[in-house]
């Protein structure tokens, strides 16, 4: 039996003016949409709503993540 881990995050830096419960609902948007991607990946939310690939952050963003 093999392990996998999907993520959904959401930066609250790009989230500004949002409640935490608004944030913390885009993340869960990027947690479907990483489990849409074939999982054990991870996705970022957006602020236009399309969570988005590690990969294709900004590399300040990527430095913020392990």
């Amino acid at each position: 039996m093999s392990v996998t881990i999907s993520i959904g995050l959401a930066l609250s830096t790009e989230f500004t003016g949002c409640t935490v419960e608004e944030i913390m609902h885009h993340a869960d948007m990027a947690l479907y949409a990483a489990k849409e991607a074939g999982r054990n990946c991870v996705r970022v939310a957006q602020p236009s709503g399309i969570a988005k690939p590690v990969e294709e952050q900004p590399k300040e963003t990527r430095a913020l993540m392990p």
